[in-house]
């Protein structure tokens, strides 16, 4: 039997067990690469909190370095309230000596290295002219975080130098860059020069065998599981960023309080970062991370999804995993981005002050619901 060619994937944060969107990329993609190679995934992780060291996966292997750069990055992002940690890590890593080692390992041993986002692209640069480098870009991240640190101008001025350094680095010394979606590939084409051929996109998915849709019957049997039985339930998914965070407040502010026969779930680490006083939501629950199990429970019992995202890059998952649960989504077209969705067809497409309106209409035309359901479902069985 001829030895499989090895793969070394890098990330600055772990990814097993996968719960959130960038964690679900990185980790099936690898899963099915390890299909025809030996894929050996190389993530920082947090000393202080719990992970799995060392996983093994037929012919994936998954290892979590906890380095206390990690733990700078968390404190930071917890100190300002901001995502600043990860644009510290192409310095901070510098620092990270059991994981340099053991990286430059895995890198010798590969005819592959794929960097997942751009902050650890600086420890495999100078391997450009040895092994192939595979740039992986989640999103555009110079844009990206320029939204997100507009009101803080001092941190966006010591931040954004950082960040736009690591990605550009990225994307001239890789052979190769990936992303989620064409609006990614020119961004990243135009902000840096770089030949639109070198681009790639390679749209986020989901497994759709792992995501079922239910019956009514079973749809009932969830809600009652949850203590919501005879509830409308509406559900939103997100991680701590701060584009699902303003999302998730403008439910909250927005769209609940129009909404009183309804019941609003709140999924994901995205619910610990709510500042909106608990006082001013009696229909929003504040479900934050939860197991695998409870996240299809919510699913089976969620009527309608929600994503009123207004900024952001990239595919957002939680896109897909709504349409694979064959859930009616109302979405802003910046939620929608990079997915190839029809208005009314798959999905309803509408600016954020309409979404109570629309979530009334669907409620109001079970057929409706049904059309959306189904299209959405095969939408994605079918493309994602």
């Amino acid at each position: 039997m001829n030895k499989k060619e090895q793969i070394c994937v890098v990330n600055h944060f772990p990814i097993y067990p996968p719960h959130i969107g960038g964690q679900l990329r990185v980790y099936h993609i690898a899963k099915n690469l390890a299909e025809y190679f030996d894929v050996n995934v190389l993530t920082l992780a947090h000393p202080l909190k719990q992970f799995h060291k060392d996983v093994l996966l037929d012919g994936l292997r998954i290892k979590n370095v906890p380095q206390l750069s990690a733990a700078l990055g968390a404190f930071l992002s917890k100190t300002f309230k901001l995502p600043i940690g990860e644009s510290t890590t192409p310095v901070s890593s510098n620092f990270a000596l059991k994981f340099k080692k053991i990286l430059r390992n895995y890198i010798l041993s590969s005819a592959i290295v794929v960097s997942e986002h751009p902050y650890l692209f600086p420890l495999i640069a100078p391997y450009a002219d040895k092994r192939i480098l595979v740039y992986s870009a989640h999103n555009v991240d110079f844009l990206l975080k320029k939204d997100v640190y507009t009101k803080r101008p001092i941190i966006k001025k010591l931040v954004m130098p950082r960040i736009e350094k690591a990605e550009r680095l990225a994307c001239t010394k890789s052979r190769i860059i990936l992303t989620t979606c064409e609006d990614d590939k020119r961004d990243l084409s135009h902000l840096y020069n770089i030949p639109m051929e070198k681009i790639y996109v390679a749209p986020n998915g989901v497994d759709a065998s792992e995501i079922t849709t239910c019956s009514q019957n079973e749809k009932n049997d969830a809600k009652k599981k949850l203590g919501l039985k005879d509830r409308k339930i509406v559900s939103f998914i997100g991680s701590e960023h701060p584009a699902n965070i303003e999302a998730a407040e403008y439910i909250i502010c927005n769209i609940a309080p129009k909404l009183c026969d309804c019941e609003f779930l709140i999924i994901g680490d995205v619910a610990m970062r709510i500042k909106i006083r608990r006082t001013n939501f009696n229909n929003v629950r504040l479900m934050g991370f939860v197991d695998e199990d409870v996240k299809k429970t919510i699913l089976r019992a969620t009527d309608i999804a929600l994503n009123p995202m207004f900024h952001g890059s990239g595919t957002n998952l939680k896109m897909l995993e709504y349409l694979a649960a064959g859930l009616p989504t109302v979405s802003t077209p910046v939620g929608a981005r990079g997915i190839e969705v029809e208005n009314y067809k798959d999905i309803i497409i509408s600016r954020g002050e309409d979404f109570a309106e629309k979530i009334k209409e669907l409620f109001a035309d079970h057929e409706l619901r049904e059309n959306l359901a189904r299209n959405g479902r095969r939408l994605v069985e079918e493309r994602y």
